[in-house]
């Protein structure tokens, strides 16, 4: 085991010491751009960048650019920074962040890699039409993900058109550092205050208008080929994931082998000379209903920070989806650009985990349910949500909302260690729709804090609860989504069921019969175009949204 003294001198080295080279050429970390309604065509633009401590001075103001297409003449407005700036705490209580993210000029060259968050506002009148919102800062980092440092272009779109409209808004911080060789869980945490539903897809960086960055090389996965040890005469052939970084793995992670029976065991051995095929699946997934990531990291180099060997960049794009006239239609979009720092914590990375279950309070009462499954709540009406984590790290957990946008939600510590207790008052105002509220677990491990972020989903409602249908309009979900080939979901009720599958302007695609026990799957043909569909049941009492991306 390192001393404290050598692993802290390690870690310094492997995140970055601040040195001449990156101080000289980057510090645009990530950020979004995101919008609030003032009426009348108005809206208050919010840029949120984020900047690494040890590079240079942050921007003091942002050009917004309003368009309707790229390269088309537009609105230009000035962003100015509001308010002081907002320094990243990943490290534990020892370490003030002053001491390595200072508030005016560069970090010094022994402190440890940091960043800070920049707000800027201003505000622009938009006539209706579809919108091109963008702000841009020619200092992205050197990461490994990228074959390039380029521009780091923060974009939204708005369709104003006939419709107020407000973007969602961020809870979690976008830099994050997550531990070599360890499972980690990361939550975008977006709110819309609108109550329109949201997607999400993995997306790549912009570099401009329409313009994207160029992934560099995958590190090369070795499989294992020609006798298999077990077997005297059977042959191993194994698939690597794709030569480049793509927005689908845009980080490097560790691998399950998944054997041709679609099992990660070794199946059993086969007739002599038979060649067995097996896949290598990067543990990196992402859930476009929740915004939400899993991936265990198995690349990290004690190199300085200026070659950007253990940054990647991630970015996510939100879909805004409301009904009108009867179908979905999206009505704008938003990216959160992110950045990944890897290191080694040694043992003392050891991330929190998460109970699969949690205790909910709804006025006199308490009922235990899944922490995935959404939960059921009238506006103005408070509940409660207790967690329970454990870790096998030396240091207490702590339960947190960073820097929440939810309304009425706040969490406090639980009556006993390793809980916390999460209330919610959805306001009067706030529409019908599903919510998640973001979550943050840390502990306070030297020198850097284990961190998870989970997303718990709520269902406002504003009808009281006798007449609220809460099986069918909070917990069916279709499964996955985004999806190409097929997407299934469980009705809430049992027996054979007919619905009907019509696209985003109502026409109907397909007919669809549910199984005896309320399955229903489907596969659309190949002249079934990519976008939003809904599945709705013949009385109209239930409509299941089906998203298809291309193929």
């Amino acid at each position: 085991m390192f001393s404290r003294l050598r692993f802290l001198i390690l870690l310094l080295f492997g995140l970055g010491l601040g040195f001449a080279r990156q101080a000289q050429a980057s510090h645009a970390q990530g950020g979004s751009l995101t919008y609030t309604s003032l009426g009348g065509n108005s809206y208050r633009v919010r840029v949120d960048f984020f900047r690494d401590c040890s590079g240079i001075a942050a921007p003091t103001s942002f050009t917004l650019n309003c368009t309707t297409a790229c390269g088309a003449a537009g609105t230009t407005v000035v962003l100015n920074q509001v308010g002081a700036p907002f320094i990243g705490t990943p490290y534990n209580s020892t370490i003030q962040p002053t001491a390595v993210c200072p508030l005016t000029g560069s970090a010094p060259a022994s402190a440890p890699a940091n960043f800070a968050a920049f707000r800027y506002e201003g505000t622009v009148t938009l006539t209706p039409n579809q919108w091109i919102l963008a702000a841009e800062e020619s200092a992205r980092p050197s990461v490994t993900n990228l074959s390039n440092s380029g521009t780091l272009r923060l974009e939204a779109t708005l369709d104003n058109r006939g419709r107020v409209n407000n973007s969602v808004a961020y809870s979690n911080l976008p830099t994050f550092f997550v531990p070599y060789n360890q499972p980690n869980l990361l939550q975008i945490g977006a709110f819309d205050a609108d109550g329109d539903s949201l997607s999400y897809a993995l997306d790549r960086p912009l570099g401009g208008c329409n313009t994207y960055e160029t992934y560099a090389t995958y590190p090369t996965t070795s499989c294992q080929t020609g006798l298999d040890p077990l077997c005297s005469r059977r042959f191993i052939n194994c698939t690597s994931p794709a030569s480049n970084y793509s927005q689908s793995l845009p980080i490097s992670v560790a691998n399950d082998t998944v054997y041709e029976n679609g099992s990660t065991t070794r199946p059993a051995c086969p007739a002599s000379g038979n060649l067995v095929t097996a896949t290598i699946q990067p543990r990196f997934y992402f859930s476009a209903l929740q915004g939400s990531f899993s991936f265990t990291p198995n690349r990290y180099l004690l190199t300085s920070s200026a070659y950007g060997d253990n940054k990647y960049v991630v970015v996510v794009k939100v879909t805004e989806w409301r009904r009108e006239n009867g179908a979905y239609v999206a009505i704008g979009t938003t990216r959160r650009d992110m950045l990944w720092i890897v290191y080694d914590g040694g043992t003392a990375a050891i991330q929190p985990r998460l109970s699969p279950t949690v205790t909910v309070q709804n006025g006199s009462q308490t009922s235990s349910q899944a922490l995935t499954a959404p939960i059921a709540v009238q506006a103005g009406e408070p509940i409660s949500v207790t967690f329970s984590a454990t870790t096998t790290g030396a240091t207490p957990l702590a339960f947190t909302l960073e820097q929440n946008t939810v309304p009425g939600a706040v969490i406090q510590p639980g009556a006993t260690p390793g809980t916390g207790r999460l209330t919610f008052t959805p306001p009067l105002s706030l529409p019908n729709g599903t919510y998640r509220v973001s979550v943050t677990v840390t502990d306070d491990a030297a020198p850097l804090r284990n961190i998870i972020t989970v997303p718990v989903a709520f269902r406002v409602y504003r009808t009281a609860l006798a007449t609220y249908n809460a099986a069918a309009s909070a917990q069916v979900s279709a499964y996955p989504t985004p999806f190409t080939e097929q997407v299934q979901f469980q009705l809430p009720t049992a027996g054979v069921q007919q619905l009907t599958v019509c696209d985003n302007l109502g026409r109907v695609v397909a007919h669809l019969t549910s199984q005896v026990d309320g399955k229903v799957q489907w596969a659309p043909g190949a002249n079934v175009p990519a976008g939003l569909y809904s599945a709705r049941s013949a009385d109209g009492k239930l409509s299941i949204r089906l998203l298809r991306s291309a193929q």
